[in-house]
């Protein structure tokens, strides 16, 4: 059933929200997460940072890439919360870090560089091998599903900081999304079900440029993005009304040479799918949810914590 669709624009004194975006709501109510179940055809299978079935509770995973973790002291504090797999040909290295969880890889033990500290060791075995490589199929084929959503109704509003324009229709062709310094929202009006948003790129940049994502428990949201995305200095995206972390997909759905980059002390809540791009995070930045990438980096005491897991 189509909704009538609100799509407002924001100018202010040197920003911009530039919310030319396509927006749908995919009707069918849905209060499963993108952790355990299938959400508008999304499965992340093995990739998942679920805690149902055989599911392993990432926090990261890389494709093929590896993963790199380092820190500058030593400290009490955590990087990764949850477990890490590494899949392919890549490798662990880590540097005055800690994972707090279990690394699993396809092949042998010298996968990992010995340095830092992983409290539930190292697993290699034939069985992590086969799991690992059906990951790296699960994740592939959840970014082309998410990439195949089309945008053509929506019951959600964007709100700023300086309502301008009202826009009504369909929008031709994503756009970006950015806050420099300011702060932005988009509700989803009380409806309940999948939302997907298709940009070119999204970017938040500055202590006060806090994007607020509103649902229920019973709303999903997949956020398509073909070029950057990137949070910088102290720049959070945050959720509200009990929607949470395994409820919104971050899909990074195009090959390029530009890292996914968390930096500043940025907060990120939800799941980066990012199967073609480096996902990079430092300054003391944090991602509560998972990391997917084709390589993933974590420097300058940044965290990964998967919010299923217990610290």
């Amino acid at each position: 059933m189509k909704l009538n669709h609100l799509l407002h624009t924001f100018r202010s004194s040197g920003t911009a929200l530039l919310a030319a975006i396509s927006l749908a709501g995919i009707t069918t109510a849905n209060a499963a997460s993108f952790f355990d179940s299938t959400i508008a055809g999304i499965n992340l299978g093995n990739a998942s940072g679920g805690n149902t079935g055989s599911y392993r509770n990432w926090a990261v995973f890389a494709l093929s890439g590896g993963v790199t973790i380092s820190n500058n002291s030593l400290d009490s504090q955590y990087e990764v919360l949850g477990n890490v797999g590494v899949g392919g040909s890549g490798t662990l290295t880590m540097t005055l870090s800690e994972v707090k969880g279990t690394a699993y890889f396809g092949n042998q033990a010298n996968k990992w560089n010995g340095g830092g500290t992983i409290t539930g060791g190292v697993s290699y075995t034939a069985a992590d091998k086969t799991y690992l490589a059906t990951a790296v199929t699960n994740a592939n084929s959840a970014t082309a599903a998410a990439a195949l959503l089309a945008t053509v109704t929506t019951g959600l509003s964007v709100s700023g900081s300086t309502p301008a324009a009202v826009l009504t229709g369909s929008i031709a062709s994503p756009a970006l999304l950015s806050l420099n310094n300011v702060a932005g929202g988009i509700t989803d009006n009380g409806h309940s079900g999948t939302y997907v948003l298709n940009l070119s790129s999204l970017a938040l940049t500055g202590a006060n440029a806090i994007l607020t994502l509103t649902g229920t428990a019973t709303t999903n949201y997949v956020i398509n993005v073909s070029q950057a995305l990137s949070l910088t200095s102290n720049a959070q995206f945050v959720l509200s009304g009990g929607l949470q972390p395994q409820n919104v997909l971050f899909n990074v759905k195009t090959t390029a040479t530009t890292a996914v980059t968390i930096s500043g002390a940025s907060v990120l809540n939800g799941i980066i799918l990012a199967t073609n791009r480096t996902v990079n995070l430092s300054g003391a930045s944090k991602v509560v949810g998972e990391v997917i990438g084709q390589t993933v980096s974590l420097s300058g005491s940044s965290q990964v914590r998967n919010p299923l897991v217990s610290p």
